[in-house]
Protein backbone atom coordinates (compact mmCIF):
# COMPACT_ATOMS: atom_id res chain seq x y z
CA UNK A 1 0.00 0.00 0.00
CA UNK A 2 0.94 3.69 -0.26
CA UNK A 3 3.41 4.94 2.36
CA UNK A 4 0.63 6.82 4.17
CA UNK A 5 -1.07 3.50 4.97
CA UNK A 6 1.93 1.22 5.42
CA UNK A 7 0.87 -2.29 6.53
CA UNK A 8 -2.80 -1.33 6.50
CA UNK A 9 -3.63 -4.59 4.72
CA UNK A 10 -6.15 -5.72 2.11
CA UNK A 11 -8.16 -8.75 1.03
CA UNK A 12 -8.50 -10.05 -2.54
CA UNK A 13 -11.40 -12.29 -3.53
CA UNK A 14 -11.03 -14.64 -6.50
CA UNK A 15 -13.72 -16.81 -8.08
CA UNK A 16 -13.42 -19.63 -10.58
CA UNK A 17 -15.54 -19.91 -13.72
CA UNK A 18 -15.07 -22.75 -16.18
CA UNK A 19 -11.73 -23.63 -14.64
CA UNK A 20 -10.38 -20.07 -14.80
CA UNK A 21 -9.68 -17.88 -11.76
CA UNK A 22 -10.50 -14.17 -11.85
CA UNK A 23 -10.37 -11.46 -9.20
CA UNK A 24 -13.83 -10.46 -8.05
CA UNK A 25 -13.06 -7.91 -5.35
CA UNK A 26 -10.36 -5.84 -3.68
CA UNK A 27 -11.45 -5.14 -0.11
CA UNK A 28 -10.21 -2.63 2.44
CA UNK A 29 -11.39 -1.78 5.93
CA UNK A 30 -13.92 1.00 6.48
CA UNK A 31 -11.33 2.75 8.67
CA UNK A 32 -8.08 1.94 6.85
CA UNK A 33 -5.02 3.01 8.81
CA UNK A 34 -1.33 2.26 8.85
CA UNK A 35 -0.18 -0.86 10.72
CA UNK A 36 -3.70 -2.28 11.22
CA UNK A 37 -2.86 -5.47 9.29
CA UNK A 38 -6.36 -5.89 7.85
CA UNK A 39 -6.34 -9.42 6.43
CA UNK A 40 -4.40 -10.97 9.32
CA UNK A 41 -7.10 -13.63 9.28
CA UNK A 42 -9.96 -14.40 6.89
CA UNK A 43 -12.81 -16.86 6.93
CA UNK A 44 -15.34 -17.37 4.17
CA UNK A 45 -18.57 -19.34 4.08
CA UNK A 46 -20.86 -18.92 1.12
CA UNK A 47 -21.55 -15.20 0.78
CA UNK A 48 -20.26 -14.21 4.22
CA UNK A 49 -16.67 -13.06 4.71
CA UNK A 50 -15.05 -12.09 8.01
CA UNK A 51 -11.68 -10.32 8.07
CA UNK A 52 -9.48 -9.73 11.11
CA UNK A 53 -7.24 -6.69 11.65
CA UNK A 54 -5.26 -7.69 14.70
CA UNK A 55 -3.52 -4.32 15.13
CA UNK A 56 -6.50 -2.01 14.63
CA UNK A 57 -6.50 0.64 17.36
CA UNK A 58 -9.96 2.01 18.21
CA UNK A 59 -11.37 1.82 21.73
CA UNK A 60 -14.96 1.07 20.69
CA UNK A 61 -16.82 -1.88 22.20
CA UNK A 62 -19.00 -4.50 20.52
CA UNK A 63 -20.84 -3.93 17.27
CA UNK A 64 -20.53 -0.94 14.91
CA UNK A 65 -18.93 1.49 17.36
CA UNK A 66 -16.75 4.52 16.70
CA UNK A 67 -14.02 3.55 14.21
CA UNK A 68 -12.43 6.97 13.99
CA UNK A 69 -10.05 6.99 16.96
CA UNK A 70 -6.75 5.25 17.65
CA UNK A 71 -6.94 5.28 21.45
CA UNK A 72 -6.37 1.56 22.13
CA UNK A 73 -3.29 0.40 20.25
CA UNK A 74 -3.33 -3.08 18.72
CA UNK A 75 -6.64 -3.95 20.37
CA UNK A 76 -7.82 -5.45 17.06
CA UNK A 77 -11.08 -5.58 15.13
CA UNK A 78 -13.13 -7.82 12.84
CA UNK A 79 -15.01 -6.71 9.72
CA UNK A 80 -17.98 -8.62 8.32
CA UNK A 81 -18.83 -8.51 4.62
CA UNK A 82 -21.61 -10.08 2.57
CA UNK A 83 -21.96 -10.67 -1.15
CA UNK A 84 -24.97 -10.16 -3.37
CA UNK A 85 -24.28 -11.25 -6.92
CA UNK A 86 -20.72 -10.09 -7.53
CA UNK A 87 -20.86 -7.15 -5.08
CA UNK A 88 -19.28 -7.27 -1.61
CA UNK A 89 -20.48 -4.85 1.08
CA UNK A 90 -19.27 -4.31 4.62
CA UNK A 91 -22.09 -5.03 7.05
CA UNK A 92 -20.47 -4.90 10.48
CA UNK A 93 -17.46 -3.62 12.41
CA UNK A 94 -16.86 -5.78 15.46
CA UNK A 95 -14.75 -5.19 18.56
CA UNK A 96 -14.30 -7.27 21.69
CA UNK A 97 -16.68 -6.84 24.60
CA UNK A 98 -13.58 -6.00 26.69
CA UNK A 99 -11.10 -4.40 24.27
CA UNK A 100 -7.67 -3.62 25.64
CA UNK A 101 -4.30 -2.47 24.38
CA UNK A 102 -2.35 -5.22 22.65
CA UNK A 103 -5.05 -7.91 22.77
CA UNK A 104 -5.03 -8.57 18.99
CA UNK A 105 -8.77 -9.29 18.71
CA UNK A 106 -9.30 -10.99 15.33
CA UNK A 107 -6.00 -12.89 15.23
CA UNK A 108 -7.94 -16.01 14.19
CA UNK A 109 -11.45 -16.43 12.80
CA UNK A 110 -14.00 -19.09 11.98
CA UNK A 111 -17.55 -18.88 10.65
CA UNK A 112 -20.21 -21.57 10.34
CA UNK A 113 -23.79 -20.76 9.53
CA UNK A 114 -24.91 -18.03 11.93
CA UNK A 115 -21.92 -18.38 14.27
CA UNK A 116 -18.71 -16.33 14.16
CA UNK A 117 -15.77 -17.34 16.36
CA UNK A 118 -13.00 -14.81 17.03
CA UNK A 119 -9.63 -15.60 18.60
CA UNK A 120 -7.71 -13.06 20.66
CA UNK A 121 -4.29 -14.49 21.36
CA UNK A 122 -3.04 -11.87 23.80
CA UNK A 123 -6.12 -11.11 25.90
CA UNK A 124 -5.10 -11.02 29.57
CA UNK A 125 -7.95 -12.11 31.85
CA UNK A 126 -7.51 -15.03 34.24
CA UNK A 127 -11.09 -16.21 33.70
CA UNK A 128 -11.70 -19.91 33.08
CA UNK A 129 -14.37 -21.64 31.03
CA UNK A 130 -17.29 -19.73 29.54
CA UNK A 131 -18.60 -16.32 30.55
CA UNK A 132 -15.96 -15.48 33.16
CA UNK A 133 -14.76 -12.11 34.44
CA UNK A 134 -13.52 -10.13 31.44
CA UNK A 135 -12.33 -7.19 33.52
CA UNK A 136 -9.43 -9.08 35.08
CA UNK A 137 -5.99 -8.60 33.52
CA UNK A 138 -3.88 -10.80 35.78
CA UNK A 139 -2.98 -13.53 33.26
CA UNK A 140 -0.87 -11.82 30.62
CA UNK A 141 -1.35 -13.17 27.10
CA UNK A 142 -3.64 -15.96 28.31
CA UNK A 143 -5.84 -15.47 25.26
CA UNK A 144 -9.59 -15.75 24.74
CA UNK A 145 -12.23 -16.74 22.20
CA UNK A 146 -15.40 -14.74 21.53
CA UNK A 147 -18.50 -16.28 19.95
CA UNK A 148 -21.06 -14.10 18.19
CA UNK A 149 -24.27 -15.00 16.45
CA UNK A 150 -24.55 -13.34 13.05
CA UNK A 151 -27.30 -13.16 10.46
CA UNK A 152 -26.34 -14.83 7.17
CA UNK A 153 -27.16 -12.84 4.01
CA UNK A 154 -30.88 -12.83 3.34
CA UNK A 155 -31.92 -14.05 6.79
CA UNK A 156 -35.19 -12.51 7.74
CA UNK A 157 -35.11 -10.14 4.78
CA UNK A 158 -37.04 -12.07 2.14
CA UNK A 159 -33.84 -12.61 0.17
CA UNK A 160 -34.00 -16.37 0.13
CA UNK A 161 -31.34 -16.77 2.78
CA UNK A 162 -32.29 -20.03 4.29
CA UNK A 163 -35.64 -21.59 3.84
CA UNK A 164 -38.70 -20.03 5.31
CA UNK A 165 -39.44 -17.07 7.47
CA UNK A 166 -37.36 -16.26 10.50
CA UNK A 167 -40.12 -15.30 12.85
CA UNK A 168 -40.66 -18.83 14.09
CA UNK A 169 -38.91 -20.99 16.61
CA UNK A 170 -36.19 -22.64 14.52
CA UNK A 171 -33.08 -23.25 16.57
CA UNK A 172 -30.68 -22.34 13.77
CA UNK A 173 -32.04 -18.89 12.91
CA UNK A 174 -32.30 -16.29 15.65
CA UNK A 175 -32.66 -13.40 13.19
CA UNK A 176 -35.85 -11.39 13.38
CA UNK A 177 -37.28 -7.95 12.80
CA UNK A 178 -36.36 -5.22 15.28
CA UNK A 179 -39.87 -5.26 16.73
CA UNK A 180 -39.93 -9.01 17.31
CA UNK A 181 -36.37 -9.26 18.57
CA UNK A 182 -36.50 -6.30 20.90
CA UNK A 183 -39.98 -7.23 22.02
CA UNK A 184 -38.72 -10.23 23.95
CA UNK A 185 -37.77 -12.82 21.32
CA UNK A 186 -34.13 -12.98 22.45
CA UNK A 187 -33.20 -15.67 24.98
CA UNK A 188 -32.20 -14.64 28.49
CA UNK A 189 -28.75 -13.10 28.57
CA UNK A 190 -28.87 -11.92 24.94
CA UNK A 191 -29.71 -8.57 23.38
CA UNK A 192 -31.03 -7.55 20.00
CA UNK A 193 -28.66 -5.70 17.66
CA UNK A 194 -28.75 -4.77 14.00
CA UNK A 195 -26.32 -7.33 12.61
CA UNK A 196 -27.01 -6.36 9.01
CA UNK A 197 -28.99 -3.55 7.41
CA UNK A 198 -32.56 -3.98 8.64
CA UNK A 199 -31.79 -7.47 9.88
CA UNK A 200 -31.65 -7.89 13.64
CA UNK A 201 -30.12 -10.71 15.58
CA UNK A 202 -29.77 -11.86 19.18
CA UNK A 203 -26.26 -11.58 20.62
CA UNK A 204 -24.79 -12.73 23.89
CA UNK A 205 -24.21 -9.87 26.31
Amino acid sequence: DAPTAHWSGAVYVFVRHDGMWAQQAYIKASNTDKNDEFGTSVTLEGDTLAVGARREDSDSVGLNGDQSNNDLGFSGAVYLFTRQGDIWTQKAYIKASNPDTGDRFGWTLGVSGDTLVIGTSKEDSAATGIGGDQTDNSAEYAGAVYVRRIAPPGSGSGDGGGGGDSGGDGDGDASCTEEACCGGACPAGEVCVEAFESVYSCHVL
